[in-house]
């Protein structure tokens, strides 16, 4: 057996006689990049210069913003050089842990984001911070909050969360950021509602694109209470498909200004709510089972109609009305015209019903026996032939007029 005196770490022997030893290990961990102060001093940017009579430590102990980004960092060490460090850029490493930043009291916008980070912890000694960036990680639990009572950004988006998992909210940690956080990213997340949100009435942009919300109902509830929301964006979840889908987010907003990346004018805005009103009283007068509607009252009370005129008779044939027009000639031929016109007006105010009579002038036989015969179904009166004397005519014939 083999002792490695770096370590209390035993090695077995292999076949070859050889020991492992975990030294390898040791100088890879030392190999590996590290947040020196030398790497420190590297990358303050150039906003802030080292004078040729300044220590090292005297340099950091002035720098603000620290460019720390792609470096393959693995831990957070060395930051009690910085203690006016108010901006640090830490994306892009493969950090697993935050910590070191205990010194870090005057932070102000930390950006951790892609890196491999599973939980937030360490972050009590931050009061000053206003932005948190931990987007691309793989935290399943938003908590350690409760002392960031100044936070009022929380971009914790597309996390890495094992199978079937959504990301879960601590309520104590939500309560301490209610007054002050402004904005949240919480974009795929695999949540199937905002429920655990909804008790942070001051946001006023809400990012929470790719998840699982799929109940319109739901969302209204939520977004109700957040009347400062002016940015919303929920693109990519099952709900947006919808149909109205924009049409009915904007009613529930009332300082709705983009959707979607897509801007809310003053006239949509008016033009929607004025739908959403005119389709409330619309559902308010639906007729309920057992009830009478308001209309149905009215009905009920108001006179019915008259009743209404038969349907005229249908079109005479060609042939009869060229025979009406035809004896129409003829009398007018006997007739005096004024007599006629005071006939024909007369039939049509009252046709078939009112008796009319009218004399008609002496005749003779022969003419007026061919007259009687010209329409079989509508036969003439009879005349006294025999008698020299005027005739009258007791039922005016239909065809005539």
């Amino acid at each position: 057996m083999a002792t490695c005196y770096h370590s209390n770490y035993v090695a077995k022997e292999t076949s070859n006689s050889s020991a492992t030893c975990c030294c390898r290990l040791w100088d890879e961990f030392f190999k590996m990049p590290r947040l020196t102060v030398d790497l420190l001093a590297r990358c303050t940017g150039h906003a802030t210069k080292r004078r040729k009579d300044e220590t090292q430590e005297q340099f950091l102990a002035k720098v603000t913003h620290l460019y720390c980004s792609e470096k393959g960092l693995e831990m957070i060490e060395n930051l009690h050089y910085c203690r006016n460090l108010s901006v640090l850029y830490l994306y892009d490493n493969q950090i697993e842990t935050i910590s070191g930043l205990h010194s870090c009291h005057h932070l102000t916008h930390l950006y951790l984001q892609h890196n491999s980070i599973f939980r937030m912890e360490n972050l009590d000694k931050l009061n000053n911070l206003t932005k948190l960036y931990l987007s691309h990680n793989s935290i399943q639990l938003v908590e350690g909050l409760e002392q960031l009572s100044r936070l009022s950004e929380l971009h914790i988006s597309h996390q890495n969360l094992p199978e079937g998992e959504k990301l879960l909210f601590d309520p104590r940690s939500l309560k301490a950021i209610v007054n002050s956080l402004t904005i949240l990213n919480v974009s795929g997340n695999r949540l199937a509602s905002l429920e655990d949100i909804g008790l942070l009435v001051n946001l006023e942009q809400l990012m929470a694109t790719d998840n699982d919300l799929t109940s319109m109902k739901d969302l209204g509830k939520v977004l109700s209470r957040f009347i400062k929301l002016w940015k919303l964006e929920l693109n990519g979840n099952p709900l947006s498909y919808k149909q109205k889908y924009r049409d009915r987010v904007v009613t529930m907003c009332h300082r709705l200004e983009s959707l979607d990346g897509r801007d809310v004018n003053e006239m949509e805005r008016q033009f929607l709510f004025s739908w959403k009103a005119m389709r409330k009283a619309r559902q308010q007068l639906t007729i309920k089972p057992g009830n009478k509607s308001h209309f149905e009252e009215i009905d009920s009370k108001s006179p019915r109609p008259p009743p209404t005129m038969p349907p005229l008779p249908a079109r005479q044939p060609f042939r009869l009305h060229l025979l009406q027009q035809k004896r129409k000639r003829q009398l007018m031929g006997l007739i005096p015209a004024a007599q006629f016109e005071a006939a024909t007006v007369a039939a049509s105010e009252a046709p078939w019903q009112s008796a009319m009579n009218f004399h008609l002038p002496q005749i003779g036989s022969d003419r007026l026996v061919s007259l009687a015969g010209l329409n079989p179904q509508n036969e003439l009166p009879r005349y006294d032939l025999l008698q020299n004397k005027e005739s009258k005519i007791t039922t005016l014939p239909p065809l005539l007029f």
